[in-house]
């Protein structure tokens, strides 16, 4: 048993997450997703955009994916023998 009962979700959020920065990452300049540098910014490199995207999904594909197997196991564990498919 893990020390926290949320841990392998935590660890699906993070990974969900890194993988959803990285990707944004490569291919956020190729969409032109980039914030240029100009007089009003802090950065000196074009910088890219879309981190917010990713952790978006990084929560919700966790949750969704969650969501779907606790429907699927309840289904079928505690469905009524008549009802089964």
């Amino acid at each position: 048993m893990s020390p926290h009962p949320f841990h392998p979700f935590v660890l699906a959020l993070t990974v969900v997450a890194l993988l959803g920065a990285y990707a944004m990452r490569v291919l956020a300049p190729r969409w032109g997703l980039v914030d240029r540098p100009n007089a009003r910014k802090v950065h000196q490199i074009p910088t890219p955009l879309g981190g917010g995207l990713a952790i978006g999904l990084g929560v919700l594909l966790p949750f969704a994916v969650g969501t779907i197997v606790l429907l699927l196991i309840d289904d079928l564990h505690f469905a009524p023998e008549e009802g089964r498919a």
